[in-house]
């Protein structure tokens, strides 16, 4: 029975972190409350990098790969697409540091939050290739990731939530060359939410359990 207390401790703290990973949907509760930035209060026009609401979006790795157009706001894919509703963030590469078959990341945008944040997401709205997105300590700790996975990916919501601070996260498309396009960069700053009732539950179990084992002891 005294494993039975250690084991109702280590679920108790469990509980708290078991909801740190991967976010598939702007709904997800880790979200909740926090900020979004639209990319609509900046001008349509290059950038060598770009700031909005505290975070600075730029190129991961610029001493390998210099961008051809680097980062963009606009309001289109290209020049003979329809325009979006809104702004959106594009960003390209031009060198080729790998094959196009490799598992090397090729364009590598990286967005650092001024404060750190527990949680974000964002709606990739145009990537021809598979994408990664990893999240780091500010330390250069990984966090979490989304491995690739196979194929394109057209406006899928990504995103990662973490029991630690996130100070910036890398996105990146494999296996080719192409543009990647986000809008919708949400991100907060609370502690990711764990379900009110399931720590009640843990802790009293725990405590009917080392209850039970001081009176046999």
């Amino acid at each position: 029975m005294n494993n039975f207390c250690l084991w109702g401790s280590f679920l108790l703290i469990f509980s708290q972190i078991s909801h740190a990973g991967l976010i598939t949907s702007a709904a997800d509760p880790a979200l909740t409350g926090g900020t979004t930035i639209t990319f609509n209060d900046l001008a349509l026009a290059n950038y060598g990098s770009v700031t909005s609401n505290g975070v600075t979006f730029s190129n991961a790795d610029i001493a390998r790969t210099p961008a051809i157009q680097g980062i963009s706001i606009t309001d289109r894919y290209s020049t003979i697409s329809a325009p979006y509703s809104s702004n959106v963030l594009k960003y390209s590469t031009s060198v080729f540091p790998s094959s196009e078959s490799s598992d090397v990341p090729h364009a590598l945008l990286r967005f650092d939050f001024s404060s750190p944040v527990k949680s974000f997401g964002l709606d990739l709205i145009s990537s021809s290739y598979p994408i990664s997105l990893t999240a780091f300590n500010a330390a250069g700790d990984l966090l979490e990731t989304f491995s690739p996975l196979g194929g394109s990916a057209h406006n899928v919501y990504r995103g990662i939530s973490s029991y630690e601070d996130i100070a910036y996260a890398i996105l990146g498309n494999y296996r080719g060359y192409d543009y990647i396009v986000i809008d919708n960069l949400t991100f907060s700053a609370s502690a990711v939410p764990v379900p009110a009732a399931l720590p009640l539950l843990i802790s009293g179990l725990a405590f009917l359990g080392c209850s039970r084992y001081r009176r046999t002891a």
